[in-house]
Order: structure tokens, then C-alpha cells, then sequence
């Protein structure tokens, strides 16, 4: 088996269960994977990830507040001012 990751953007909307994205994925070859900007904590709810490799994790990974809420907050973590930058940190560990 050749060493691939598949974003778990292909999935969305597609599988109505992670499971089952990964599942399919491995049946097609692919070792490991991504956790994408639009998988939730609902979405990882009851999943046990510790089958898969996880090649990365994008922020933000779960999705808790979605990618274009923390924009618009200026909540990433990447942003300059360290107080919105703060805030991008406990919104991806999820502690508002």
C-alpha cells in the first residue's frame, strides 16, 4: 500500500457517518488522513480516531465556531494581536 492522506473535505456531505468516509478511504488505499475546518464535535462524537493515522489537523479542527466566525472575530491563531490570538487558541480547544 502506497503512504497517502485523504483530506476528510472529500467526505463532507458525502457519508453520512465519519466512520464511513474512513472506511471507503481505506478500501481505496489511502493510510492516512486529514481532519478538516469542517469537521465538528458532533461529527468525532463516538469515533475512536486512535485507527487512523492523522496526518493533520486544520484549523479549526473540530469546528466547533466555524472557520469564517473566527475570521471574522479575529480569533486565529495566527493573529498578530496575542488577546484575539488567545481567544483562537480556547475556541479550538473548545473552553469559552
Amino acid at each position: 500500500m502506497t503512504d497517502l492522506a485523504l483530506s476528510t473535505m472529500w467526505g463532507i456531505g458525502q457519508f453520512k457517518h465519519l466512520a464511513d468516509f474512513f472506511d471507503t478511504a481505506q478500501s481505496l488505499g489511502f493510510t492516512r488522513f486529514e481532519l478538516n475546518h469542517a469537521v465538528n464535535s458532533a461529527m468525532l462524537n463516538g469515533l475512536h480516531l486512535n485507527g487512523y493515522r492523522i496526518a493533520s489537523i486544520h484549523e479549526p479542527c473540530p469546528a466547533d465556531i466555524s472557520a469564517p466566525a473566527l475570521k471574522d472575530r479575529n480569533w486565529l491563531i495566527s493573529a498578530p494581536d496575542e488577546d484575539n490570538r488567545q481567544k483562537g487558541v480556547s475556541a479550538i480547544r473548545r473552553k469559552h
